[in-house]
């Protein structure tokens, strides 16, 4: 499971707050602008050697911060890792499923988030895995009727599937089509998710639940991702 702490890493990330701002989605109303050289430094003077990439590279780094992702909590979080169901025969035979809740040991006030893992049988090693968050909760990717309906806070934005902000049976496999698990297990690739609102529910409140909710001022919004 040593790919866990990573996978707590992008999503903390990810996190969203809200905003007033409204994107453009009209081609014909994007500005004249010229990409920059993502190799050169900020003179415009070619990159040519590991040391000066190694600077640049933090540049674009604090730049993806400020303008598109957010920047990334510097607080040191804590982990606990609870084992949930295994089936040791999943998807036909090709998998071993787990499922494994992830705590934040210093704040036992937050759910878990919790995490869909499936392995593919034939590995012979750690196998490399597809990584990311679901929109829709983990039994919604996969018909398997034994995987649990999530109980957190759905959009009902996206009809019957979820009733009153909770997930339904509707819900299950809705997804499949954007999640090729078989095809990955047999090309000896891993696959693990979790549904984002595990660590934000995703509405103008939710922040006040997830993990924000501990990792200082949420007010400030240059702090987060848009």
């Amino acid at each position: 499971m040593r790919y866990l702490p990573i996978f707590f890493s992008l999503t903390v990330s990810c996190a969203m707050a809200q905003s007033n701002f409204v994107p453009n989605y009209d081609e014909t109303k994007v500005g004249s602008y010229t990409l920059p050289n993502p190799l050169t430094d900020k003179k415009g003077q070619q990159i040519t050697t590991a040391k000066a990439w190694q600077q640049r590279r933090a540049d674009w780094l604090n730049l993806f911060a400020e303008h598109v992702y957010g920047k990334t909590p510097n607080q040191r979080v804590r982990l606990r890792f609870q084992p949930g169901a295994i089936d040791a025969n999943a998807r036909g035979g090709r998998a071993i499923r787990k499922q494994v809740s992830i705590y934040f040991a210093d704040y036992p006030q937050l759910p878990p988030i919790d995490l869909l893992l499936y392995v593919p049988k034939t590995a012979k090693k750690a196998a490399p895995v597809f990584l990311g968050l679901n929109f829709c909760g983990n039994h919604c990717i996969s018909n398997e009727p034994d995987i649990p309906l999530s109980t957190r806070w759905m959009s009902n934005a996206i009809g019957e599937v979820s009733v009153n902000n909770k997930a339904t049976e509707k819900a299950r496999g809705m997804q499949t089509r954007r999640w090729p698990i078989d095809t990955l297990l047999a090309r000896g690739y891993a696959v693990a998710t979790a549904y984002y609102g595990d660590i934000e529910p995703d509405h103008p409140q939710g922040w006040k639940t997830g993990i924000r909710s501990v990792l200082g001022d949420s007010s400030r919004t240059d702090n987060w991702g848009p």
